[in-house]
């Protein structure tokens, strides 16, 4: 869908299933997906339209990322082959922390 748009995906991130807070579309579980990519500013409004009429994406937030996050989940090619497992517990553990100490300051 994303590179229908000419766009350039650096990073597919799985996370795992999980509970929403509240229903969406009478869906009260789903997988979690994090995606990075490189695409024309012009392009966002016809991605969104195409997600918009998928019936497997509940819900999208695209936002222009400060920096590349470390990965908290399987890591998976643009063909959808997955890469690597990342280290969840240790990168939780250390977002965490940094959290905290941007908290304090």
């Amino acid at each position: 869908m994303l590179t229908r748009h000419g766009a350039q995906i650096d990073r597919i991130e799985k996370w795992s299933e999980r509970k929403f807070a509240f229903p969406i579309r009478q869906s009260k579980r789903g997988i979690y997906v994090l995606v990075y990519f490189n695409v024309d500013g012009q392009a966002i409004s016809k991605i969104r339209e195409d997600i918009a009429l998928s019936e497997e994406i509940l819900r999208v937030l695209i936002l222009v990322p400060l920096a590349v996050s470390p990965a908290m989940g399987e890591i998976y090619s643009p063909e959808g082959v997955m890469l690597e497992a990342a280290k969840v517990a240790g990168d939780r553990v250390r977002l965490r922390r940094h959290a905290d100490a941007v908290g304090r300051s």
